[in-house]
């Protein structure tokens, strides 16, 4: 960034000229020859002076380069306000880089952003306000509670940017979130017969191929100790009680499980389709309120289709401190549609198909061993039952009550 003029000097009495010029109280940056040129850095409002003294010595100078902010400057002096304005603006930039500008979401698909928005503004957390470690974790309680669709809320600061990362509650079963230092069993949550069992701890209490029902204790976490007598190895028990461990049980039970379900499909459907009917709106977000029209629209009705998209614009690389919401809204007519018997028999089987994979096929181990499939044609539609014996994993925690 420093600025200088580099000029040589010419003459027989160069040297004497140089030897001023460094007693002088101009300031010199730096002094080199070559043969009988001399070559000189100096302060660009020195040179005047620097002409004079070597006009004394009978010296030529002649510059050779100019460096520097200060040339640039003057080259540039009719632009005064595009330097203040770019020096302005960075010093807005270093002003408010202790506050936040930009606010991102990750990891929600059910919940919309602007929900989650207006959530965290309600714990203030919103763009233009400076953040704190102390209102992230209480944003992140009140966030959770809130909004009952998130299992987990993280909320961290990167810059003047508020990173949001969230998960949702995707059902996990209520035997998963049993702390692993509770005592617990394993039971199973259907009637049929048990294929196999792993057991990665407790004690098992049904044999492979047996019967089990519903509700019943595969897998105990009451584990007798075995207090060993001797060399005999043989278990003993102290007076007539004898001495239990009490753990978490862990199990995978695979369950040969018989079962029918009844499927309809009418032949006459109502089907929605698109009238063309679009309606779009746009508002701002600043400081976390909504400014703009509001219209009186339910996103969630069964006719429309609903999307958002809410995002940070930018200048020249930099977030403003706002946000944009865009709402889109496609209107749907119902409309009966009638399928001919084919066409719905081929739907019939696609109902059967999903339900085999969104119920039967749950977990990774789950097979369907046989299926036998009935089909009663009627006036209005085609009807089916299917028998099903399929193989599934069937265990379920459930805590020990230490009363």
């Amino acid at each position: 960034m420093r600025s200088y003029v580099t000029f040589t000097a010419i003459g027989a009495n160069a040297a004497e000229f140089i030897d001023e010029l460094v007693r002088s109280e101009v300031r010199v940056f730096g002094v080199s020859a070559d043969k009988e040129v001399y070559r000189v850095n100096a302060a660009p409002r020195s040179y005047k002076a620097i002409a004079e003294l070597a006009s004394s010595y009978g010296v030529r100078t002649r510059v050779v380069r100019r460096h520097g902010a200060y040339f640039v400057m003057r080259k540039e002096r009719g632009k005064v306000g595009v330097f203040a304005g770019v020096l302005g603006f960075f010093a807005v930039i270093a002003a408010l880089s202790g506050y936040v500008w930009d606010i991102r979401i990750e990891g929600n698909s059910q919940v919309s952003d602007y929900q989650i928005m207006q959530e965290l503004d309600k714990s203030g957390i919103r763009t233009g306000m400076r953040f704190g470690a102390k209102a992230a974790n209480l944003a992140e309680v009140e966030l959770a509670l809130a909004l009952s669709e998130l299992a987990w809320v993280s909320i961290e600061q990167s810059g003047s940017r508020i990173n949001v990362k969230v998960s949702e509650a995707g059902g996990v079963r209520d035997s998963e979130a049993i702390p692993l230092n509770q005592p617990a069993n394993v039971i199973s949550t259907h009637t049929g017969r048990l294929v196999s069992a792993e057991v990665y701890r407790g004690e098992l209490l049904f044999e492979e191929g047996s019967g089990i029902r519903a509700g019943d204790v595969i897998v105990s976490g009451v584990v007798a100790i075995p207090e060993i007598s001797g060399a005999t190895g043989v278990p003993q028990e102290t007076g007539n009680t004898a001495a239990y461990n009490y753990v978490h049980a862990q199990a995978e039970l695979l369950v040969e499980i018989s079962h029918a379900a009844d499927f309809f499909q009418e032949y006459t459907v109502m089907q929605r389709a698109k009238n063309g009917r679009r309606t779009s709106n746009t508002s701002v977000v600043f400081l976390g309120r909504k400014v703009g029209r509001e219209l009186q629209i339910n996103p969630n009705a069964e006719h429309i289709d609903y999307s958002e998209r809410l995002y940070t614009p930018h200048i020249l690389g930099y977030p403003l401190p706002l946000r944009v919401l865009e709402q889109d809204y496609v209107f749907h007519d119902r409309i009966p549609v009638t399928d001919t018997p084919a066409a719905a028999r081929e739907a019939l089987d696609k109902q059967i198909e999903l339900y085999e994979r969104n119920f039967l096929l749950t977990c990774p181990q789950s097979e369907i061993t046989a299926r036998f499939v009935e089909y009663f044609p009627e006036a209005n539609g085609v009807g089916a039952l299917v028998h099903y014996t399929y193989i599934t994993n069937t265990a379920q925690k459930v805590a020990i009550s230490m009363e």
